[in-house]
C-alpha cells in the first residue's frame, strides 16, 4: 500500500492540480465578446479534468493486464454517449454544445468511477506491512526523463510538422499533407492500441526477468509493430496508382506515400521508447529525437530543395535514428528487433491489396 501511494496517488495529485488550474483558467480568461455559456465553460473545465484524471487510471489498468475491463467498459460508455446525444436530439429537437458535452462529462464521470473502484479494490488487498524503499529524487529523474521523451516524440507528429511545412512550402502543400497525416494517425492509433499501452505494461512486468525473457518480448512486439507497418506498404504500393483525390494530387503519390511514412514509422519509434521507459533510459530516445528535430529544423529552413527531395531526408533521418536505438538496446540489453515478414502477414496483405487494385475502378 505504501507503494501504491507514493506512486500512483502522488501521481494524481499534481496532476488534479494541474488539471484544475487548467480548468479554471478557461474560466478566468474568458474572452467577454465569445457567444458562449458561463456553465458550458464549467463543463468544459470538469470535463478536462476528468479525462485527465481517467487517462492516469487506464495507464494502471493497463499495468494489470485489466484490458479485458477496459475495453468492453469505453465500448458500453461510448455506445451509452451517442444513445444520450441522439435520444436528446428526439427530445429538443436540435443539437447544442450541451446535449454534445453533458452527456460526455457524464460518461466520463461513470468510467473515472468504475476504474478508480477497481484501483480501491486492488488496494485493500496490497500488503500493509512491507514498506519498499523508494527514492523521490529517482522516481523525480525518471518522469523528467519520461516526460521529455513523450515531448520529443510529439515533436515529429502532424501538430508540429504541417506549420513548418505550410511556412516552407506554402498552404496548399500543407492541406495535403494534413490530409495524409489525418489517414496516418488513423491508422497508427490503431497501431498504438494493439501494441502501446499492452506493451508497456508486459515490458515493465518482464523488467526483473531474465535477459533473455526481455530479448525474446522486445522481439516479439517489435515483429508484431512492424507487420502493420509491412501490410500498410504493401497496400500502398499496389492501389497508390489508383488514387485520384484532389488533395493528393496536389503533391503527388510519391510525397504522399513519403510522408504517409514518415507518421506511420513513428510508431515503431513508440516501442523503443516504451522499452527506455521501463528500463529507466528514456533520456536516450529524447536525446536522439531532439537531434533529429533538429537536423528537421535545419532542413525546413536551410536547404533550398524540392518537397520530395525533403521528405527522402527526413525518412533517412529517421531511420537513422532508428538504426541508433537499436544498437541502444542491443548494447545495454542485447535485445534484437526483428524485421521478418511473416508469411501470414505478407501473403494476406498482397492477396486484400490486388483485390482493392481490380476492384477499385
Amino acid at each position: 500500500r505504501y507503494a501504491f501511494s507514493r506512486l500512483v496517488v502522488a501521481q494524481l495529485i499534481p496532476q488534479t492540480i494541474l488539471s484544475i488550474v487548467l480548468a479554471s483558467s478557461l474560466f478566468i480568461f474568458y474572452p467577454r465578446d465569445w457567444q458562449l455559456d458561463y456553465s458550458l465553460i464549467i463543463f468544459l473545465g470538469i470535463l478536462t479534468l476528468l479525462e485527465s484524471i481517467k487517462k492516469s487510471l487506464k495507464v494502471c489498468m493497463y499495468l494489470l493486464f485489466a484490458n479485458y475491463k477496459v475495453a468492453p467498459t469505453e465500448v458500453i460508455l461510448i455506445l451509452l454517449y451517442t444513445a444520450a446525444v441522439w435520444s436528446l436530439y428526439l427530445v429538443y429537437g436540435t443539437l447544442s454544445l450541451k446535449i454534445i458535452f453533458i452527456p460526455m462529462v457524464v460518461t466520463t464521470s461513470l468510467s473515472v468511477l468504475f476504474y478508480a473502484n477497481h484501483l480501491l479494490a486492488l488496494y485493500i488487498s496490497l500488503d500493509t506491512k512491507a514498506t519498499p524503499s523508494l527514492s523521490l529524487r529517482r522516481i523525480g529523474v525518471i518522469r523528467a526523463s519520461n516526460y521529455a521523451t513523450q515531448l520529443t516524440h510529439l515533436i515529429f507528429s502532424g501538430n508540429i510538422l504541417i506549420p513548418l511545412f505550410a511556412l516552407r512550402f506554402g498552404l496548399t502543400v500543407a492541406g495535403s499533407l494534413k490530409f495524409i497525416d489525418n489517414i496516418a494517425y488513423s491508422l497508427g492509433t490503431i497501431m498504438r492500441k494493439v501494441l502501446g499501452t499492452t506493451g508497456q505494461a508486459l515490458f515493465a512486468h518482464t523488467k526483473e526477468m531474465g535477459n533473455t525473457m526481455q530479448t525474446e518480448l522486445f522481439a516479439s512486439i517489435t515483429n508484431q509493430a512492424y507487420q502493420m507497418l509491412y501490410v500498410l506498404l504493401i497496400f500502398f504500393i499496389i492501389n497508390g496508382t489508383k488514387v485520384n483525390h484532389a488533395t493528393i494530387m496536389n503533391i503527388g503519390i510519391s510525397a504522399a506515400l513519403l510522408y504517409g511514412l514518415l507518421i506511420i514509422t513513428e510508431n515503431i519509434f513508440y516501442v523503443y521508447e516504451q522499452f527506455f521507459i521501463t528500463h529507466d533510459k528514456a533520456y536516450y530516445s529524447a536525446f536522439f529525437n531532439s537531434g533529429s528535430f533538429l537536423l528537421t529544423y535545419l532542413l525546413l529552413y536551410a536547404a533550398d530543395i524540392s518537397l520530395n527531395i525533403l521528405l527522402i531526408l527526413l525518412v533517412i533521418i529517421r531511420m537513422t535514428i532508428l538504426v541508433l536505438l537499436e544498437l541502444v538496446t542491443r548494447f545495454y540489453w542485447g535485445a534484437k528487433s526483428n524485421i521478418r515478414v511473416q508469411s501470414v502477414y505478407g501473403i494476406s496483405a498482397l492477396v486484400v491489396s490486388l483485390l482493392f487494385f481490380f476492384i477499385w475502378k
